[in-house]
């Protein structure tokens, strides 16, 4: 069983040699806690920020995670193609003209296999990023089947046999939204739709499209915001069962907790992981023990904090005191160990124990 964490540096790399050395330090440190694998983005707005404004520094950035994964002791990392620019969901959505965004979606494809033709064979890639929720793409299920065929179609050549990966988010936020009077008020700001309602109505799609079905899970937080019910799997489970049932791979993708100082605390973060892990051991034992397909890999969200864009200005602390997403680490930016990753008295982290003890049940 494999365990990854996702990785949002090579958004922000520095420049030249140092770039490396950043990556190789953070990747020999996860490696120690007992991380197999990163997942990280490779986003088409960076990339392309205006139309043909091709930004090549910022593809040879992202090569960085590949080409030093070996030496750190990671297996290659999984590639998550996201964030369409503003420009192309204008194209997409405002001037309804869907030949025009493929076009342009298959030339952003065209780039990203000619920069990745002379490296090692990465297998996995996500295709956009929780499906059932607008939140972070604005695309018509419809129309994922040509995205993910043009994806294959064009990747062929650098590798015959990537496995392409949708991921959903599972919560009780997300059936809250789903409601038709929620869904109706919230309808200008997002668009969800519960995850196994979404499972039901996009069976066809999804089994015909993908390899492998990414569940995007946070108790505590998504599921039931600020109550710290962090033990609660029954959706998690329901999910699970359902996605075996298809006999189709699928993982959990995403779980953590954050120390954002508004709400939470390093203390409340190790208190998650002590509480889910537990929970999750417990749940995966109970679906082994039945006979069920278990999930074949487990994500962590994520293992170093992100300093805001704002960085160290007034707006960026701000931001970094509430939001939670900067704050999701098991270290900080500056490399300090919260608590979640500090060795106790035997030289083992909380979090280095409960990835040996899931590895136990498989």
């Amino acid at each position: 069983m494999e365990v990854y964490t996702t990785d949002h540096s090579p958004d922000f790399l520095i420049r030249g040699d140092e770039g490396y050395d950043v990556l190789i330090e953070f990747y020999q440190w996860i490696r120690r806690l007992g991380i197999d694998s990163v997942r990280y983005d490779w986003r088409w707005k960076l990339f392309e920020p205006s139309p043909s404004e091709f930004n090549r520094w910022q593809l040879s950035d992202y090569l960085k995670p590949i080409e030093v994964a070996g030496s750190c002791g990671l297996g290659l990392p999984t590639i998550v193609l996201s964030s369409v620019p503003g420009w192309a969901e204008d194209l997409y959505r405002k001037e309804k003209d869907r030949e025009r965004f493929f076009c342009r979606f298959e030339r952003f494809i065209t780039e990203v296999g000619l920069s990745l033709r002379s490296h090692k064979k990465v297998v996995r890639f996500q295709v956009l990023n929780e499906l059932n929720t607008n939140a972070f793409h604005k695309m018509d299920m419809a129309d994922i089947p040509r995205m993910c065929s043009y994806i294959r179609q064009i990747l062929h050549p650098y590798n015959p046999e990537i496995k392409l990966m949708a991921t959903i988010v599972a919560g009780d936020v997300i059936s809250f939204l789903a409601r038709p009077l929620v869904a109706k008020l919230a309808k200008p700001f997002i668009k969800t739709i519960g995850a196994i309602e979404f499972l039901d109505k996009y069976e066809k799609i999804l089994r015909g499209s993908f390899d492998i079905i990414g569940v995007d899970y946070y108790p505590g937080m998504f599921h039931r915001p600020l109550s710290k019910k962090f033990d609660d799997l029954d959706l998690l489970k329901e999910v699970f069962e359902k996605l075996a049932s298809w006999g189709i791979q699928y993982e959990l993708a995403e779980t953590g907790f954050p120390t954002a100082r508004i709400w939470s605390s390093e203390e409340m973060q190790k208190l998650f992981y002590a509480t889910f892990f537990k929970a999750l051991k417990k749940l995966l034992i109970e679906l082994r023990d039945k006979g069920v397909q278990l999930p074949s890999r487990i994500g962590i969200y994520q293992a170093q904090d992100e300093d805001p864009l704002n960085g160290a200005t007034i707006l960026g602390k701000i931001i970094r005191a509430i939001h939670f997403e900067h704050n999701m680490g098991w270290r900080k930016s500056d490399r300090a160990l919260k608590l979640v990753a500090r060795p106790d008295e035997s030289g083992e982290s909380t979090i280095s124990r409960l990835i040996k003890e899931l590895r136990e049940i498989y």
